[in-house]
């Protein structure tokens, strides 16, 4: 309820403004078909109706996620019940072991997402952070500087570095430890500082085609030119900086978080 709390007014802001500034910085090359039910109809036709299969995908999806939503209550492990859904899958052939070989964007993300969050794990108990922290805090003076100047190159940065990261989970385990240290260091007040970047590890991957999982998977259809891509995700994230950084810290004023 704290994340809901403190992100609903600018992310739900964000979510009415953003489409209408794609449809205007982007607008539809077809904005309007006149027999799109007679479509959809044909469409249904051709697709027919659900087979055994598909069904019974549908019920060990439904319980996949009620496993993970009710894990806090269940005890059940979130990477056992994904481990379980999936054997349930080719146990009753749903999926093709060769199909699952043959994935190699999902074994390249498995094993480089594997390394990333293990080697933050590490330093994490190795109290690399707590190091890290000395020594800018001895190195860096933010005496007299503007906490919210402060945050503002705090979320430039970590909006920066998306260029180089081609995994959003990678991105937060290896390098929102080091913002969240910087910000230790700046003794900014914590709560806006964990909204800020909590919300840009979303929104930054918007800049590349490859920094979110969905991202490769809607530019692969071949629909929207790398440049025109990239333009967007310039537009989208520069807009989302700057409602975070004046409703949102606004709106957290009003809350009290700082």
């Amino acid at each position: 309820m704290n994340w809901f709390i403190g992100l609903a007014f600018p992310a739900l802001l964000a979510c009415l403004v953003v489409p209408y500034l794609i449809y205007k910085v982007y607008p539809p090359e077809l904005k309007e078909i006149s027999n799109h039910k007679e479509l959809a109809a044909q469409g249904l036709r051709e697709i027919g109706p659900m087979t055994g299969k598909e069904k019974l995908l549908v019920i060990f999806f439904v319980l996949a996620i009620l496993g993970w939503a009710t894990s806090s209550f269940t005890k059940l492990d979130g990477t056992a019940v994904a481990l379980l859904f999936f054997a349930c899958c080719a146990i009753f052939k749903l999926i093709d072991w060769k199909n699952v070989l043959a994935n190699n964007g999902a074994w390249n993300t498995l094993i480089w997402y594997g390394a990333i969050m293990g080697i933050s794990g590490i330093l994490s108990k190795a109290k690399f952070f707590v190091w890290l922290a000395k020594v800018v805090g001895e190195h860096m003076n933010f005496v007299g500087v503007n906490q919210a100047l402060v945050m503002g190159i705090l979320l430039v940065i970590s909006i920066l570095v998306r260029y180089v990261f081609a995994s959003m989970g990678a991105y937060v385990g290896a390098f929102i430890p080091v913002l969240f240290t910087l910000g230790l260091v700046a003794q900014v007040p914590p709560l806006p500082l964990v909204f800020l970047l909590g919300a840009s590890s979303a929104y930054g991957c918007l800049l590349t085609h490859y920094g979110g999982a969905v991202g490769p998977v809607l530019f692969g259809t071949g629909y929207v030119p790398q440049k025109t891509w990239w333009k967007i995700g310039a537009v989208l994230v520069a807009f989302n900086f700057v409602l975070y950084m004046t409703v949102g810290l606004g709106y957290w004023k009003v809350l009290g978080l700082w």
